[in-house]
């Protein structure tokens, strides 16, 4: 499984942290002054057209958010009551993003989305107006001592607004991990570190922050690129590695390897009888029972009630005990069916049925390994396929290697 710490550290976290950086390192910002006003609208073009391309409606609208708020800033720089209202919208917008679905671009859901922001728009210009001062006074408050938070301009209602908003993009992505999510965590790192440059600073200052908000609006676009490759290489039901990972996997490898072939015994029947939601159940079940499997082997989702496991560097009798030991574990796992009458919402105090319907599955495999070295990677898939099926034809739940290919 991957580690945690690429949940919130991803290529994203470099974007944004590499250009916080940069702007403090003199010797490298000098050579690059030329192509930072090119930057910004670079940054965002490429990401509004990826997130069209991709249907990705949360990275578009962030986007665009953070476009609006640093030409709100650009347009008034010294006024306070602007700065204060762009400081509390965008992590509000952020929130909102964070913990609604995706809905896509040009949808009717799009749309509304769309219409907020414009919304927000005239908010921002009504606030600029001189009677507004009760609001823009609320908005820029500084109710905590002023030794906790002199170190950025950030008003305090905008700060409690960028600590919730972080809070539910960091809960997103502890329940579970999406490059999309973290795309707009760091975003939003960039926009308070945008905003934090000051108000009513130099020109300079101005594009620090400018900087920053396209830093954020490039995280996005890669964040875009993460969720559409995880599409392409990680199986959305089990989470594994899936059949296209798996062929890159194996014609990047030289020299030996084995390959095994692993079925879901009678999956059909299986499912045909207790329905699709237990099978994906099954499904999952198999996938963490595999992913355990020891002597170095990497398991992918291969297509329907099939995985294949690949052990680089290693011969075929060194894998077949780690597989028998993940085709017992399988087979020592078992699960009751929900019942018909079982509530949707887990009871403070739930009854043991005595006559619980439990389900018991069970695996064949089939595992080849590369002989000679330089043998095609597709002719080991072929014998770890007859390998399995000799499996099934001998009577299923069990391990069964193809001889040496000479």
């Amino acid at each position: 499984m991957r580690s945690p710490v690429v949940a919130f550290l991803g290529p994203e976290a470099l974007i944004v942290l590499g250009a916080a950086a940069l702007l403090r390192w003199d010797a490298l910002l000098a050579p690059a002054a030329p192509f930072l006003p090119v930057f910004p609208p670079l940054a965002l073009a490429v990401g509004v057209a990826l997130a069209a391309r991709f249907g990705r409606g949360r990275v578009g609208f962030a986007l665009l958010a953070l476009a609006l708020a640093d030409r709100a800033l650009l347009s008034a720089p010294h006024h306070v009551a602007v700065f204060d209202a762009i400081a509390f919208l965008v992590p509000v917008n952020f929130a909102i993003l964070g913990a609604l679905p995706e809905r896509g671009l040009l949808t009717a859901s799009g749309l509304r989305r769309a219409a907020a922001l414009a919304m927000q728009v005239g908010v921002v210009v009504l606030l600029a107006r001189p009677e507004q001062t009760e609001v823009a006074s609320a908005l820029g408050a500084h109710l905590l001592p002023r030794g906790l938070t002199s170190w950025t301009p950030v008003a305090d209602p905008a700060l409690a607004a960028f600590g919730a908003a972080m809070a539910v993009l960091v809960a997103s992505l502890v329940r579970g991990p999406d490059a999309t999510t973290r795309g707009l965590l760091w975003a939003l790192v960039a926009a308070f570190l945008a905003l934090s440059v000051g108000v009513g600073r130099p020109a300079a200052s101005l594009a620090s922050s400018t900087f920053l908000f396209a830093a954020g609006g490039l995280a996005l676009g890669m964040s875009v690129i993460e969720a559409s490759h995880a599409m392409a290489y990680r199986d959305a039901l089990t989470g594994l590695p899936s059949r296209r990972a798996l062929n890159e996997a194996l014609h990047a490898l030289e020299g030996p390897f084995t390959v095994a072939m692993v079925d879901i015994d009678h999956f059909k029947k299986f499912n045909d009888t207790y329905g699709h939601s237990v099978g994906d159940q099954v499904l999952r079940m198999v996938a963490t029972a595999l992913r355990a499997v020891g002597a170095g082997g990497r398991t992918y989702r291969y297509g329907g009630e099939e995985f294949a496991i690949l052990f680089p560097g290693r011969d075929v009798g060194g894998c077949v005990p780690a597989l028998e030991d993940a085709r017992a574990a399988v087979e020592a796992t078992a699960f009751t069916l929900r019942a018909a009458d079982r509530p949707r919402k887990r009871p403070k105090k739930p009854k043991r049925r005595k006559n619980a319907n439990q389900v018991t599955v069970t695996v064949s495999v089939g595992a080849a390994e590369r002989t000679p070295a330089e043998a095609p990677p597709d002719d080991v898939l072929r014998a770890a396929d007859e390998a399995l099926y000799r499996a099934k034809h001998a009577g299923r739940n069990r391990v069964m290697a193809a001889g040496r290919r000479r």
